[in-house]
């Protein structure tokens, strides 16, 4: 059975905690203090640490900072207040795999919580090689500033880059759908607003592949089923980032249902037909547009009518039919330009 501790001052919380790790499987050790946390550290191994930031004796910043000097500490998740966000960053700098504001909801600790032990470590990335994620100092950066700072279209353009780089045969896909996306939206009628919400989404669609180790995502040939199982999670580790900022929020539907299909068969809520948001019924045909249209390592590019053929025959199956249509209608020169400037279709 794994073992987690809570250091948290509060009772009512402490209380609360030790009844949802409970349930979920987990023997709990309770702390009022990080110097009690401490003490109970010393004396056995923990799968799992939650943490307050703000706690009498020793706080949370503090207790971090002693398992940091730890030669195998354990997965830590602040829970702290909105008023202490900027410091939960600097927590997730000292290690923490990740924060969560109060109040909270199960749910997301759950989810929270099982990406922690997928991970199997205090920081929110694996830092040594060896098939797992390797995140540019770069990358790392623009992540803390998403979370301490409004998120400009700089900022978002600096990510996607860095995001892009990493997958590096997609080459600029993340870009390259954002404008599909808009063109294609614009043709729809949607507003202002509609639209920059697509081409955010869009834009951070793959974000969740942070999460995901180059042995899975960078891998040249077919992935096995716990390979698939662990690649089926970026689209959840995607909204989950997105949700926590209050601006990229209303990207967070399409992020999650990137991988519907129309006839129920997608990932990972298996919605069908209208359950699955507009938004990502739209993408959902651009992406796949951009994805038979660039190589891979494993498959040569496709011609454009060989592509559109494609569309047509998954109408009703992986797309929105109505979709479909709509797609099929529009002057192919609008996109075209996106992959051969210099040429006509």
């Amino acid at each position: 059975m794994p073992l987690a501790l809570i250091a948290e001052d509060e009772p009512a919380i402490r209380l609360l905690l030790t009844e949802w790790l409970s349930r979920l499987g987990f023997s709990v050790a309770t702390a009022a203090h990080g110097a009690e946390a401490v003490e109970l550290l010393s004396q056995q191994d923990f799968d799992l640490l939650l943490t307050d930031l703000r706690m009498p004796v020793l706080d949370g910043m503090g207790l971090l900072k002693i398992l940091s000097a730890m030669s195998a500490p354990p997965p830590a998740i602040v829970i702290t207040a909105y008023g202490d966000i900027q410091n939960a960053v600097e927590a997730m700098k000292l290690g923490a795999a990740d924060f969560i504001q109060k109040p909270f909801n199960f749910e997301q600790l759950d989810a929270t919580i099982r990406t922690a032990l997928r991970d199997g470590s205090r920081n929110p990335r694996p830092l040594s090689a060896g098939g797992q994620v390797d995140w540019s100092p770069e990358l790392k950066d623009l992540l803390i500033r998403m979370h301490t700072s409004a998120v400009s279209e700089s900022l978002l353009e600096a990510l996607v880059t860095a995001l892009d780089a990493r997958e590096s045969e997609t080459g600029a896909h993340s870009k390259r759908v954002s404008q599909m996306a808009v063109i294609f939206g614009r043709s729809l009628g949607l507003d202002d607003t509609a639209l920059n919400n697509l081409r955010r989404g869009a834009l951070l669609h793959d974000i969740g592949k942070i999460g995901l180790t180059d042995r899975i995502l960078l891998k040249p040939g077919p992935l096995s089923e716990p390979e698939w199982d662990e690649m089926r999670l970026h689209p959840e580790i995607g909204a989950r980032i997105v949700s926590k900022l209050e601006s990229l929020r209303p990207t967070a539907d399409l992020i999650l249902a990137h991988h519907e299909r129309f006839d129920g068969a997608g990932y990972p809520r298996g919605l069908k037909g209208v359950e699955i948001p507009f938004g990502a019924r739209l993408f959902a045909i651009v992406d796949s547009i951009d994805a038979m249209l660039c190589p891979r390592p494993y498959r040569a590019s496709m011609d454009l009518p060989d592509v559109l053929k494609e569309i047509a025959a998954r109408s009703g199956t992986q797309f929105d039919p109505e979709v479909c249509i709509h797609f099929l209608a529009l002057p192919v020169d609008q996109w075209w330009r996106l992959y051969n400037p210099s040429e006509q279709p």
